[in-house]
């Protein structure tokens, strides 16, 4: 048995000596890590679309209340034939905001908008 306990003391010992980690200066980041929790984001497809143009993300609160939560210019998107596709990234909601409309916008002026929809539809 003292064998088993002598070749257990190594092994601890050799692990704490692989895990220790090193002296990191204080003034430098050495790792930051966004866990994947919820990724939530708008996957939207619009047809004919320009590359001047822009899609807006609008979240709506239980009051009525909407913020732009995002914009996307339709350049960034994946273009085949006259049909773009664009994912728009939905930022951390606010605690009542239950829906999301996309507008598209050139120049300031809004082209077209989707009805207001669920965030999280009931199943």
């Amino acid at each position: 048995m003292t064998g088993l306990r002598s070749g257990v003391r190594v092994l601890a010992l050799g692990v704490g000596l692989v895990v220790a980690p090193g002296r990191v200066p204080a003034q430098e980041i050495y790792q930051a890590v966004v866990l994947d929790l919820a990724d939530l984001e708008v996957h939207v497809t619009v047809a004919r679309a320009h590359g001047d143009e822009q899609l807006r993300l609008l979240l709506r609160n239980a009051d009525g209340r909407v913020r732009q939560a995002g914009v996307t210019p339709v350049s960034a998107g994946l273009a085949s034939g006259g049909t773009t596709i664009l994912m728009i990234p939905v930022p951390l909601l606010e605690p009542r905001e239950t829906e999301f409309a996309v507008a598209l916008v050139r120049g300031g002026t809004e082209l077209h908008r989707t009805d207001w929809q669920p965030i999280f539809p009931k199943k």
